[in-house]
């Protein structure tokens, strides 16, 4: 599970922490969230530093998980609960 770049941008409080993990909804997801993917988001600082758009790295929790998805221009967005909390934007394909 490869991390691969990314741009995100925040729908409200920005992260303070390094590591951000949370719900994603794709536009492929005809089921969400019942049948959702978590995704773990890395910063080089946090986002309350970086400010919005930050940019990062981002892979699924699951090794299982569709990680064909997370291709270059591919766009997807996060999820606390049933609030929004980010888009997201992939930048570049992972180091294989």
């Amino acid at each position: 599970m490869t991390p691969v770049p990314a741009l995100v941008t925040w729908a409200g409080r920005l992260p303070a922490g390094l590591k951000y993990s949370t719900l994603a909804k794709f536009a492929e997801d005809k089921n969400w969230p019942d049948r959702g993917w978590s995704v773990v988001l890395e910063f080089d600082r946090p986002p309350a530093e970086l400010g919005s758009p930050s940019p990062g790295v981002v892979r699924f929790l699951m090794e299982d998980a569709p990680h064909d998805r997370l291709r270059p221009g591919c766009k997807f967005e996060l999820f606390a609960g049933s609030a929004k909390v980010a888009d997201v934007e992939i930048l570049a394909a992972g180091e294989e």
